[in-house]
């Protein structure tokens, strides 16, 4: 598991070209699960 804690002006998410959700100024977490991730990566 890796996570990424980035400041930001604005951000937003878009599903099949559709907007799902959007901030202004603010932080976003990018976070990447493994499949083969166990539950002592997740502490």
């Amino acid at each position: 598991m890796i996570a990424l804690i980035q400041r930001v002006s604005e951000a937003s998410v878009s599903i099949n070209r559709q907007q799902f959700s959007a901030i202004e100024k603010g932080y976003i977490i990018l976070l990447g699960i493994f499949k083969n991730d166990t539950e002592k990566e997740n502490e």
